[in-house]
């Protein structure tokens, strides 16, 4: 059987054989925290093994959108009745459910990823690319199920005097629009058809002839 550990099972092959196999090779040790997790599998994959083993027909290759995900979210606990097939996404948002960064936390990622440091840093999309994101996203409608949650993670925020002088200065600041002077936002974008929120990231990505005045 080797260490494909991504496989579904092969003819006469008996399932508890293969899973004592597996078990053998990830041998269970303890990490530096003090946590215990298989040296090979990384617990995952022994997962992954024991759902493809019992559930040929509905296997989770590598390389597709589905995970193994653990119910109780104890990936040393491989029992069939632990287990199920998961979206990826899905998955993923189970596991940051209720977690929170702190501010320290979220500081240091700020902090790593500005400037130079961010991956990003310097780049600029191709028209091309930029023209596959539009089409993309035209005609595309938040449903009102998606409206009512955007409603209601806002109520009860309050912006502060500081946040709206800032935003009433901005809004009515001089602005250059497709090289045209604009006495602000608003007007530029009832001239010229465009959305404002596409002035101003054209403006902060300092397209030519998009700037504040």
């Amino acid at each position: 059987m080797g260490k494909r550990l991504f496989r579904e099972i092969e003819a006469g092959e008996n399932i508890e054989e293969c899973l004592a196999y597996i078990e053998s090779i990830c041998r269970v040790r303890k990490s530096k925290n003090g946590k215990c997790r298989r040296a090979y599998g990384k617990n995952y994959y022994f997962a992954v093994l024991k759902w493809n083993l019992y559930n040929p027909k509905d296997p989770v290759l590598k390389g597709s959108d589905y995970v193994v995900h653990h119910i109780n979210l104890n990936s040393m606990n491989d029992d069939l009745n632990n287990l199920e097939k998961k979206l990826s996404s899905t998955h993923n948002r189970d596991h940051r459910k209720g977690k929170r960064l702190s501010a320290e936390t979220i500081a240091k990622k700020s902090a790593v990823m500005k400037g130079e440091n961010n991956p990003n840093y310097g780049k600029h999309r191709s028209q091309k690319t930029k023209d596959k994101i539009s089409a993309s996203n035209k005609g595309k409608k938040i449903s009102l199920e998606t409206k009512a949650k955007i409603s209601a993670a806002k109520k009860g925020k309050k912006t502060s005097l500081e946040t709206r002088a800032k935003l009433s200065a901005v809004k009515f600041k001089p602005v250059m629009a497709n090289f045209i002077k604009f006495a602000s936002v608003k007007e530029a974008t009832r001239v010229l058809g465009v959305n404002p929120k596409t002035i101003r990231r054209r403006i902060l990505a300092k397209k030519p002839g998009y700037y504040y005045i």
